[in-house]
């Protein structure tokens, strides 16, 4: 795991957040619109029973895929602090040298 991927899985996370809140607001809006209605005419309208119900579905589903987001987040800053920095330079020295004998290989057979 990389610091940049950490990042961005940060970054992913904050916008699902934001996401999340702004579905929260249209189903307070739409739950307190169907109230005012209720509340003048005495009726229950079915499109603003519709609207509400749409409201609260997306809001919900915002607001798994936020926690998600977050939880995802979280573990990969976890994974990152715990990480071993003198195993992620082996691996790195070992890549850069496997990557340096190819070229050679490739430089002789050429």
């Amino acid at each position: 795991m990389t610091a940049a991927i950490a990042t961005a899985m940060r970054e992913t996370a904050d916008r699902a957040a934001v996401d999340a809140e702004l579905a929260r607001v249209a189903f307070s809006y739409a739950a307190m619109e169907l109230a005012g209605e209720v509340f003048r005419t005495g009726r229950v309208p079915e499109p603003l029973v519709s609207a509400y119900a749409d409201a609260r579905a997306k809001w919900t589903d915002a607001a798994s895929r936020a926690l998600r987001a977050v939880q995802e987040a979280d573990a990969a800053e976890r994974e990152l602090a715990n990480a071993n920095p003198f195993q992620a330079d082996e691996e790195a020295w070992t890549n850069e040298r496997a990557l340096q004998e190819a070229q050679t290989e490739k430089e002789a057979n050429a």
